[in-house]
């Protein structure tokens, strides 16, 4: 996979921004505060279709701007192929793969993106759970069945869990346990082999 060019408007600091790309390797320098790790969140953002910085999208769009759009263009597999994403402080964000409107659960594993920065130091000195998600994140974009599962697979404890606490507080039975974690065993089987 090859990105081609990233086009951003009112996006962070970015009035407007056009960049073609090498093939080879594409170094960013500049002074601190211009706008360089605002490219790298562009392109992670085509990956993952949120923001490795911020969980509110409107933090993405330009201060005095009503909205803001990312357009990645690449190549997989000899196939050209191009991401749109379109933020807006009143609505909804729109992702669009070669124009056609796609729901974020959609995206994932249609253009791949390992981000690395100075915050994933966590990834060593953190909790184990931080690297488990960010491995799940991972596989996650190159197999998307395994995004499929593993959404259920969370459901499923999720659920689970709070069963648990009213049986603990005595507003549920013991026996409606089993029916989760059977459940929970077949998906967990896909998930965890």
């Amino acid at each position: 996979m090859r990105v081609n060019k990233l086009i951003l408007r009112n996006f962070r600091n970015y009035n407007g921004l056009a960049i073609d790309f090498t093939a080879n390797v594409n170094i960013f320098i500049g002074e601190n505060a211009q706008g360089k790790t605002n490219i790298l969140e562009a392109i992670y953002l085509a990956a993952m279709g949120r923001s490795h910085r911020t969980s509110e999208d409107g933090d993405l769009i330009k201060w005095d701007q009503p909205g803001c759009s990312a357009d990645i263009h690449f190549t997989r597999q000899g196939v050209d192929n191009k991401l749109g994403f379109k933020f807006f402080r009143d609505r909804n964000k729109e992702i669009l793969l070669n124009d056609f409107n796609i729901k974020p659960k959609d995206l994932i594993g249609a253009f791949n993106a390992v981000l690395f920065s100075p915050e994933d130091l966590w990834l060593i000195k953190g909790m184990p759970v931080l690297r488990r998600r960010f491995l799940d994140i991972e596989i996650s974009q190159a197999v998307p069945a395994y995004y499929r599962h593993l959404l259920q697979y969370n459901r499923i404890i999720n659920q689970r869990n709070n069963l648990l606490k009213k049986i603990r507080e005595r507003k549920a039975a013991a026996e409606l346990l089993d029916s989760w974690d059977e459940q929970l065993a077949k998906t967990a089987v896909f998930y965890c082999g």
